[in-house]
């Protein structure tokens, strides 16, 4: 339109335009541009711009940096305030900051992620009778269960000094017997020990095991006043009573 406004047709879209005149001068305007509609029905698809965090494409008059948004290909976000509090892409939901629901069910993945050292998630109840709560339940809901399929990990995992991500300690559950009436639960403890995994401590039918891999890990019980009241020396497999490693009464 020359000197005056100008509207941009991209490839493939169609605009409603009006002009107030021809020439160098005239101004070319978009007539759905900052259109008030009270009630809109779309029969097929509406396309929305990206948009960004501080400026989600769909939002309210009101509020202009909260709402939905498309951070990437493949990829919806809600921002509120001009920060994404959630995403979701084709492997997951993920969550930043504070989740808050009366039920929720996640089908698929979610990752709750937060800066600092805050808690990330808290499981509260407020009922106030005898019964128990809250619960945290892990269900392995198989059609064909069967003696040794594992029913939840319950995984500590951080970086070495290379950047690894390392999984230093578990916990996990297996059922030993799935039998109907004469089912048997397995509970180990497991640690990271010179790069390798151990079981350190293990719950099963129909004993308490420490150090059931044999390795020379010493188990000690330190009393009110003796540091080895009980003392088994993993190297030696010798059993003391209020001594320690060189044999020297621990008084």
């Amino acid at each position: 339109a020359g000197s005056g406004s100008n509207i941009t047709l991209a490839n493939g879209t169609t605009k409603i335009i009006a002009t107030d005149g021809i020439g160098a001068g005239s101004n070319v305007v978009e007539l759905t541009q900052d259109i008030a509609i009270a009630d809109l029905s779309v029969d097929g698809i509406l396309s929305l711009a990206d948009g960004t965090n501080s400026a989600p494409s769909l939002t309210n008059t009101g509020d202009t940096n909260t709402g939905l948004y498309f951070p990437a290909a493949d990829e919806v976000g809600i921002t509120v305030g001009g920060t994404q509090v959630f995403k979701a892409d084709s492997t997951g939901a993920n969550v930043t900051g504070t989740l808050v629901s009366d039920g929720l069910t996640v089908d698929g993945t979610a990752t709750i992620t937060t800066t600092g050292n805050e808690t990330q998630l808290s499981l509260i109840s407020t009922d106030n009778d005898a019964a128990v709560g809250p619960v945290l339940e892990l269900y392995r809901n198989s059609g064909t269960p069967a003696n040794w399929d594992s029913m939840g990990r319950l995984a500590f995992n951080g970086e070495d000094s290379a950047g690894n991500k390392t999984e230093y300690a578990y916990i996990a559950a297996y059922p030993q017997t799935v039998t109907s009436g004469s089912e048997n639960g397995y509970l180990d403890f497991v640690t990271m020990v010179g790069a390798t995994a151990y079981s350190r401590m293990s719950l099963t039918n129909p004993e308490v095991v420490i150090n059931e891999s044999g390795e020379d890990f010493d188990f000690r019980v330190e009393s009110d006043t003796h540091t080895h009241a009980l003392f088994v020396d993993g190297a030696t497999g010798n059993v003391a009573i209020n001594y320690d490693t060189l044999n020297t009464f621990d008084s």
